[in-house]
């Protein structure tokens, strides 16, 4: 399943793919393995009041924790289990996140809280609103990192 996901997403324009582990959006935990290639970029995203939980099969990843300003408040990096990172973590209330792919390839399997609920919050002014902006945001957070 692992190399079948890795596939789909060097298929996908949006270098991602996902397998969902759950049988439907109304389920009460939404479960899915995600694939990322290095050029993906997630969008910022939360939901209030819900709980996620992240954990790194392959590859490495990022996650970024901002406040509702737009500051970054934390930063994670992940690789997968026996590494000298952190493997898993989970998310009480999810604030605002984001995950940036670290090698050429991450999955991840994540859990969240269901059933799964669209959004109708408007994305915040600091959230870059087209791909392109987004990448050079999430490479500028990355950079930042990699200078600490």
């Amino acid at each position: 399943l692992v190399d079948q996901i890795i596939g789909e997403a060097k298929q996908s324009q949006r270098h991602m793919a996902r397998l969902l582990m759950h049988f439907d959006h109304e389920d009460p935990v939404q479960e899915m393995l995600i694939a990322m290639g290095r050029d993906c970029a997630v969008m910022p995203n939360r939901s209030v009041g819900r709980s996620e939980s992240l954990q790194i099969v392959k590859g490495e990843m990022l996650l970024i924790i901002f406040d509702d300003n737009g500051n970054v408040v934390k930063r994670v990096e992940m690789r997968p289990a026996g590494s000298d990172k952190v493997f898993l973590y989970r998310l009480s209330s999810t604030p605002w996140h984001t995950m940036i792919p670290l090698t050429k390839m991450v999955v991840v399997h994540e859990a969240l809280e269901g059933p799964f609920k669209q959004s109708s919050e408007p994305l915040p002014d600091w959230v870059p609103g087209d791909s392109e902006s987004l990448k050079r945001f999430l490479k500028e957070i990355e950079m930042q990192v990699v200078s600490l």
